[in-house]
């Protein structure tokens, strides 16, 4: 995969997510000092997105001159995390932030890593990746600063 075609990706997955959590922020009621934390970070994630497909971009210039690049790039992995981001963001009014997340991060976390061999273990694998990840940071934003999260059918 060119280098170009990963930043590309990787800005347009943190502009989606960033996107998604603007969203949700929206509707949250947040006063004082907990809406720091939550704008810091859409901001943190908005300016990532801009850096890394700006760099993309710039990068597709020098790699593919004519506009024309070589055959191999893996548009899959780009398309699957789109997709799934997509689906994230309609998930958290759903599901709750918690669940949303850690489904989130499973199933993207499957669909990049799996490929062939025991789909069990990379199975256990992405269920405890999303989470670990999911609770790491539930501990954060919950229960040392306090930031309410949006909540679903099931938390």
């Amino acid at each position: 995969m060119l280098k170009s075609t990963a930043d590309i990706g990787s800005g347009l997955g943190f502009l989606a997510i960033a996107a998604a959590f603007a969203v949700q922020y929206a509707s949250l009621d947040a006063e004082g000092p907990s809406r720091i934390f939550p704008e810091l970070l859409i901001c943190i994630i908005t300016w990532g997105g801009v850096y890394y497909l700006g760099k993309g971009l710039w990068e597709r210039r020098k790699e593919c001159p004519g506009g024309e690049c070589p055959e191999g790039e893996h548009w899959g992995n780009i398309w699957w995390v789109s997709f799934t981001a997509i689906l994230y963001a309609i998930g958290i009014p759903t599901l709750g932030y918690w669940w949303s997340t850690g489904v989130f991060l499973a199933v993207t976390y499957l669909g990049l890593v799996y490929k062939t061999g025991d789909i069990r273990k990379a199975l256990l694998r992405a269920i405890l990746f999303g989470a670990g990840f999911s609770f790491l940071v539930w501990v954060g934003f919950v229960k040392l600063m306090g930031v309410p999260t949006p909540e679903g059918v099931l938390w």
